[in-house]
């Protein structure tokens, strides 16, 4: 009697034992299914991160476009300011010669021909020929700047279309 009440009680023991040991595998099979799920979110989270740092530099990309574009188009205006200045003291200079030929038309029909003063007239050509080579040299430096500004125009214009394009 004994012997079978042992019996008995191995057997509920093992049934327990049994019981733990499915309890355990149900849970070291729910843990699996956790692990794969942990791993499946940590191989997300570095495909974000890799596309976080692909948009942030993408962003640092059109910033430093940007930036370059306003630099060149402030550059573009300070040629611009110096170009209007440069034609101001053109005009200024073409006017004073017209203001001087004018007046050496009025003192040329005054006198007779007899009576101008070779030494006098030719001081008077020479001083305009001088202010035509600078007005002729202005006007050389106006034409260089024009060039420029033509140049920097299309670069910029290309600039911007392969900006747009790749956008």
């Amino acid at each position: 009697k004994e012997l079978v009440e042992s019996k008995e009680l191995l057997n509920k023991k093992n049934n327990e034992l049994v019981d733990k040991e499915n309890e355990l595998n149900q849970k070291n099979s729910q843990l699996t299914i956790l692990n794969t799920q942990l791993n499946e979110f940590n191989q997300t989270n570095r495909e974000l991160t890799e596309n976080k740092e692909t948009l942030n530099k993408k962003d640092n990309e059109l910033i430093n476009k940007k930036e370059n574009n306003e630099l060149t188009q402030k550059i573009i205006s300070e040629l611009n300011k110096e170009l209007v200045e440069i034609k101001e003291k053109l005009t200024k200079k073409d006017n004073e010669l017209t203001q001087k030929t004018f007046e050496l038309n009025n003192e040329l029909n005054a006198r007779s021909i007899i009576q101008i003063n070779i030494e006098d007239w030719s001081n008077k050509c020479s001083r305009l020929d001088q202010e035509n080579s600078e007005l002729k040299q202005n006007n050389n430096e106006l034409v260089e700047i024009k060039k420029k500004l033509d140049e920097n125009n299309e670069i910029i214009i290309k600039e911007n279309k392969e900006s747009y394009s790749r956008r």
